[in-house]
This record gives C-alpha cells, structure tokens and sequence, in this order.
C-alpha cells in the first residue's frame, strides 16, 4: 500500500492508499480512503473525498486520472494520523535512552 497523489482531469487531486500490486492492464484503480485536496491560499487543506463511502474501496477509470505520484512524507504522515496508520519519524530526530 502506498499514499499517492492522483490528478484527475476534472482538476481535482486526490491524496489516498493505493495498492502496489494492482493490475496495470486493469482499466480501473481501486483506491482507499480518498481525501480531496484543497488549497485555501494559506495551504492545503483535506476533506473527505467521497464522504459517502462504506469503507470499502473505491474504484476509478484509470482514463480519468492525468498524473500520479507518491505523497511527500509530511503530507503522508498527515494522511497516516487521520486513518491510524503508521506515522515515519523525521530524519535526524533524536530520541531519549
């Protein structure tokens, strides 16, 4: 599994889970947990993508998606504290004996 940003040719940008091991020839990407990117002039901002969901995950036209790549680790981190997974420590932090 790993965080991803989507661009979608609607323009809307997606931070989500996406299994590594998917189909490339499958005309659909299941996603997880999608929350839309929102840029407010002071920074980005995340909402629920698809607040209607099941949890189960969701799946989109691969023909819809313009870009993708993978998450910088603050804003994977982010994304990791508000679905209780895994948050990486910063690189040199300096922890007590």
């Amino acid at each position: 599994m790993a965080t991803k940003i989507l661009k979608l040719s609607t323009g809307e940008m997606i931070l989500t889970d996406v299994d590594d091991d998917q189909q490339e020839l499958s005309p659909y990407l299941l996603i997880r947990k999608p929350l839309a990117m929102i840029f407010d002039g002071k920074g980005i901002q995340l909402a629920m993508w698809c607040p209607f969901d099941l949890g189960e995950p969701v799946k989109i036209s691969r023909s819809q998606i313009v870009g993708e790549g993978p998450a910088v680790e603050p804003l994977a981190n982010e994304y990791r504290q508000k679905f209780g997974g895994i948050v990486t420590a910063p690189a040199g932090l300096v922890t007590p004996r």
